[in-house]
């Protein structure tokens, strides 16, 4: 295709107010600028956020989500955006029923064709659970426990660093920090971070992580691909992380 590769970044500001920048902005490639999520919420002191961005170019369509807690609230919202044939509705917020730990880890992951995701927050006693969360309905379900037949790859902000944990159907949740070693850095304090979404329609290759961190020199995001395994095995992400390069945070 010859249109540039859209991309949004999520983020939150020291004062909480919740920022997407999008490249290209207003159709100049190469530039970010902030889009229509920006200002719209506020987020608490202590909030991780997680967004997911999913797309159908079958039907033409797409939903973003984001994934967060509202100032004010323990609770989980969800902010969440779709779009049909090129025609949007504003962004639309909803606050679930569920309690999570101050501070908590956020992260997602696709199931299926990627529509159903499994959500993963921490609880108000500290432990890990597991959401099945709708993205189309934006439905959240109860609590599981048991090992769905989907592979996924799951990476948490925890206590300023980050944990990379990797799921499939036979081995069970595994560590994988050995896959992100180039990422951390002892210098630096990181912040969020969010994922391309796998979907029916893309490919492994097309998967992207940007990483929000401070060096003591104020917030930067970085960049990264989660490339394939290699070889005949061409639909596994495996290898390590690969550094694309740094995403500029004040518009142009």
């Amino acid at each position: 295709m010859s249109n540039a590769l859209v991309k949004n970044v999520y983020f939150v500001q020291p004062e909480g107010v919740m920022v997407e920048h999008q490249s290209p902005f207003k159709d100049q490639i190469g530039v970010w600028g902030n889009d229509n999520f920006s200002g719209l919420y506020t987020a608490s002191n202590l909030s991780s956020l997680s967004s997911y961005w999913y797309q159908d170019f079958g039907t033409r369509v797409q939903i973003l989500a984001n994934f967060f807690q509202e100032l004010g609230a323990n609770s989980l919202t969800v902010a969440r955006y779709a779009e049909e044939a090129e025609i949007g509705e504003p962004w639309q917020s909803t606050r679930q029923s569920l309690s999570i730990q101050d501070g908590s880890p956020i992260a997602s992951a696709p199931a299926g064709d990627g529509r159903d995701l499994r959500l993963y927050v921490a609880g108000t006693d500290g432990n890990m659970k597991q959401y099945p969360f709708n993205i189309e309905s934006a439905s959240l379900g109860s609590p599981v426990s048991e090992l769905h037949p989907f592979s996924a790859v799951i990476l948490i902000p925890v206590e300023h660093s980050l944990t990379l944990v990797s799921c499939n159907c036979s081995g069970g949740f595994l560590m994988q920090q050995d896959r992100i070693k180039a990422l951390l850095k002892p210098s630096r304090t990181y912040l969020g971070l969010s994922a391309t979404a796998q979907t029916s329609s893309l490919s492994f290759t097309d998967q992207r992580v940007h990483v929000l961190y401070d060096e003591d020199n104020g917030p930067a995001v970085e960049e990264w691909q989660i490339p394939t395994s290699g070889g005949r095995k061409t639909t596994g992400q495996n290898g390590p992380l690969k550094l694309i390069g740094k995403v500029a945070i004040n518009p142009s």
